[in-house]
């Protein structure tokens, strides 16, 4: 048996970011269910293979083979409130020990439009500059996001040439 030693501190990070959506707060908040065509991290190579079920208590997951019998479980919702917010709790694909927080507000606005509110809090043993990753991460998926809800063009996964 091999035994490694390696820095065990447990680090918090908060990321609050927010986006002007030229688009309703209806549809802003239906796309946000949709993570198919705006999540970018996968862990499979199946564009389609995300699902995301918006109850309390539903699965954020994928499959890997289109059956319930192989997939990875993102995270769980833990608070939804249609055309408002919502919320999930889980280790979001990150590798190790860590779990994290994630909520979506929509907020409307007086000429029609919304703003997404995102906020995350991830905390684990994390490797150092995962605070930096984690925000341009969810910076870039949010642009990603945005430019579906406001053209309907799915954001291409990095597999697909977008990086």
């Amino acid at each position: 048996m091999t035994t490694t030693t390696q820095d065990n501190t447990v680090t918090l990070v908060n990321i609050e970011q927010e986006i002007q959506i030229n688009a309703t707060v209806e549809e802003t908040y239906q796309a946000i269910l949709n993570v198919n065509a705006w999540w970018l991290q996968r862990v499979s190579d199946n564009p389609n293979g995300l699902s995301f079920e918006p109850k309390v208590g539903g699965r954020f997951w994928e499959t890997h083979d289109g059956s319930e019998e192989s997939g990875f479980l993102f995270a769980t919702v833990t608070s939804i409130k249609p055309n408002d917010h919502v919320s999930f709790t889980g280790n979001m694909g990150m590798p190790g020990a860590g779990q994290g927080n994630t909520t979506f507000q929509v907020i409307a606005q007086n000429d029609g439009t919304s703003i997404i509110k995102h906020t995350s809090q991830f905390m684990g043993i994390l490797p150092d500059g995962f605070e930096e990753g984690m925000s341009n991460g969810w910076e870039y998926g949010l642009h990603g996001l945005k430019k579906f809800i406001e053209t309907g063009e799915r954001a291409k996964l990095p597999s697909q040439g977008n990086h």
